[in-house]
């Protein structure tokens, strides 16, 4: 299971929200931009694995030399096999961030239920914390995307 999911691809795209001076934004507005997480899965044959969904009930940055800010702490439920059949990713949320330098993201999984020929069981995890090194910097006005 820890290999299926060290091959999970996430796509991280950060977008800026326009600058809308006319429209009289504020200092915050303007230092801010829009961080995107979406979630597809390259898996290798899975032979009898109809499923493998993975339930995310948090999602964090972690801020170069900083803190960890929470994104997401929505429930949320994802099937792996599905998006790779699909050969699509899943937005996972998209929220408005301080535009700065992030080094991590952090997925917080409260189950994997892996579905074969013999039924629906619930993979044993060590740690419910899966962490992506990454560097993401949000700059206001700007797009950036980083896959995993």
């Amino acid at each position: 299971m820890k290999s299926l999911i060290s091959k999970m691809l996430l796509v991280l795209t950060l977008l800026a929200v326009p600058l809308a001076a006319a429209c009289g934004g504020t200092a915050e507005e303007e230092t801010t931009g829009t961080i995107v997480l979406a979630i597809s899965d390259t898996a290798a044959d899975m032979g009898q694995v109809s499923a493998i969904e993975m339930t995310v009930n948090q999602i964090r940055v972690h801020a170069e030399g900083g803190d960890w800010t929470t994104v997401s702490n929505e429930t949320q439920t994802f099937d792996l096999l599905q998006l790779r059949e699909m050969a699509t990713a899943r937005l996972m949320t998209q929220t408005q961030h301080q535009a700065r330098d992030y080094d991590m993201v952090e997925l917080n999984c409260s189950r994997v239920r892996v579905t074969n020929g013999r039924g629906t069981h619930e993979a044993l995890m060590i740690n419910n914390r899966f962490q992506m090194k990454c560097m993401l910097e949000v700059q206001t006005n700007t797009m950036t995307t980083a896959s995993f």
